[in-house]
């Protein structure tokens, strides 16, 4: 179904042009190519490897600008965050704790191709690491019983590598986004120094698994009053340099960091040495970016006390929100600091706000459905939701789209409607889905390993973390899901069921309308 997509984008850019000219309008013709993913184009992803070439090389370049002061107040704020992790008083790290909160990322890793499971990875008789944090590999696994007594009967071999790979990925139509695959143990302790981070944001009352939400409120409060400003950064991850996280992290951390970092890639098979602290890929980048960025933005407002106002401060990676009055000052600190304001996504002036996937006008959500691909009938449903959900937001039709995916529902059996809550892959979202209906689903995938493979120490290990289920003779455990593969199932509503509630609100009405005209005519009832 992949071709048909383009077709798709012509007939919704042909109902949005029909359309009153509303900001959400306006801002949905403009955005509604922007993460479409028409091309596998080799040549994009060429062109995204020379750029991340040239980023590598203006982060050699940077020179970090900021004064004595400034440097101790964003140190300052670094260690007071890091003391809230460990019970040792003052303590910024503490290598223990850290090495006992590995774990295994969910993709793959070096030498370890294919295998993204934790059991898949953890009974390998041996796995990649850097030279550099082959120490701390050590460690981390003497520190841990099970590993360590797996490692006294059988050995494990650590296998020297000491370059990333550099890969690429599509973002849409017009983009390819980079990622670096670490050494196994590498990605292990870069994760467990991420998390003992993500602690210290988190006691700070900066949670980054509720900062997206609470960006978007900020986000659409200064819309509304203007009072807040919305700042984005270019490469942000890529442009924080070993330099400036020397000069504002403890230096117990910052050579933790640089030890089990990687510090050089490999792009079509040539090395390249990384003038970035860390790429997309290592474990710790986010967390490190967002406490570092955090930091700047403390010493810009002068945060008292370690007091973060809640209602006028949010950083979430490289969206930073701040109070308006504070926008041009801090543009010019974080240039200082090496890094660079993306203006065309930054707004500190008129009714609009951007940040974390929400779009505001004047407080009023705005933001746009980003059609990705329909190469499949749970794509198709998605793009089918979110449309309507638009529609309904909008209080608007865009007749030529809806009849395009009533057309594509048409050709593969019909539309399966069913109840809202659902996951948007299974079907259509109503609140009158048939009592006998049909969904689609993920097939299930259960791999199983035979316990007479594993050492008991593993076994151990595999079954006191959860990470499978004991089948007397073997385990099971569901690998990384093939988010191609789905399967029709059959799902019946509860007896005497008439519907959702809500369902008589003006909005849900014209909702049902919509469904009922273009979708339920095609739906049949499972036999």
């Amino acid at each position: 179904m992949r071709d048909y997509l383009s077709s798709f984008l012509e007939a919704f850019e042909a109902d949005l042009r029909t359309l009153e000219p509303t900001a959400a309008v306006k801002r949905q013709l403009a955005r509604y190519r922007k993460k479409a993913i028409l091309l596998n184009d080799s040549d994009l992803s060429e062109s995204a490897k020379s750029d991340f070439i040239l980023t590598n090389y203006e982060a050699g370049q940077i020179k970090i600008n900021l004064s004595a002061d400034e440097l101790s107040k964003a140190r300052y704020f670094i260690e007071r965050a890091l003391w809230r992790v460990y019970d040792t008083p003052q303590c910024t790290f503490d290598l223990g704790t850290v090495l006992r909160e590995w774990r295994f990322g969910p993709g793959a890793s070096l030498g370890a191709k294919g295998l993204t499971h934790f059991v898949d990875k953890v009974i390998q008789p041996s796995g990649s690491v850097s030279s550099s944090a082959l120490p701390y590999a050590k460690l981390l696994r003497l520190l841990n019983p099970y590993l360590r007594a797996y490692d006294c009967q059988e050995g494990y071999e650590f296998l020297e590598s000491n370059a990333s790979k550099l890969s690429t990925v599509p973002k849409n139509e017009t983009t390819h986004r980079t990622i670096c695959t670490e050494p196994l143990w590498n990605m292990a302790l870069q994760l467990a120094f991420g998390q003992s981070v993500e602690r210290a944001l988190a006691r700070l009352g900066h949670s980054i698994s509720d900062q997206p939400e609470i960006n978007k409120v900020l986000a659409r409060v200064g819309s509304e009053r203007g009072h807040l400003c919305t700042i984005d950064l270019r490469s942000a991850s890529d442009l924080i340099t070993p330099e400036l996280v020397r000069l504002l992290w403890p230096s117990d951390c910052y050579h933790f960091m640089m030890a089990i970092r990687s510090h050089t890639t490999t792009i079509n098979g040539k090395h390249h040495v990384l003038n970035m602290m860390s790429t997309m890929g290592n474990g710790f980048t986010f967390p490190v970016m967002t406490l570092t960025l955090l930091s700047l933005v403390s010493v810009c407002l002068d945060f008292q006390d370690m007091w973060i106002p809640f209602d006028k401060v949010g950083v979430f990676g490289d969206d930073i929100i701040i109070p308006t009055q504070y926008y041009s000052d801090m543009i010019d600190l974080l240039h200082r600091a090496g890094l660079e304001v993306n203006q065309s996504k930054s707004y500190a002036y008129g009714t609009f706000r951007e940040s974390c996937g929400g779009d505001y006008d004047l407080g009023v959500d705005i933001t746009p459905i980003y059609v990705k691909t329909l190469h499949d009938h749970a794509s198709l449903n998605v793009v089918t939701n979110q449309l309507l959900g638009w529609m309904q937001r909008e209080g608007v039709t865009c007749p030529r789209s809806l009849r395009f995916l009533s057309q594509l529902h048409a050709e593969i059996g019909g539309a399966y409607l069913v109840p809202l809550g659902s996951d948007l892959t299974s079907g259509i979202l109503t609140r009158f889905p048939p009592r006998r209906y049909k969904s689609l689903q993920l097939k299930p995938l259960v791999r199983r390993v035979r316990k007479e493979r594993i050492n008991p120490d593993i076994q151990m290990l595999i079954a006191l973390g959860g990470y499978a289920s004991d089948g007397g003779g073997t385990f099971s455990f569901s690998p990384r899901t093939d988010k191609s593969s789905f399967e029709t199932v059959k799902r019946v509503n509860p007896k005497g069921f008439t519907g959702w509630l809500g369902s008589r609100d003006t909005s849900s009405k014209f909702y049902e309308a919509v469904i009922d005209v273009y979708f339920r005519k095609e739906t049949h009832a499972v036999p």
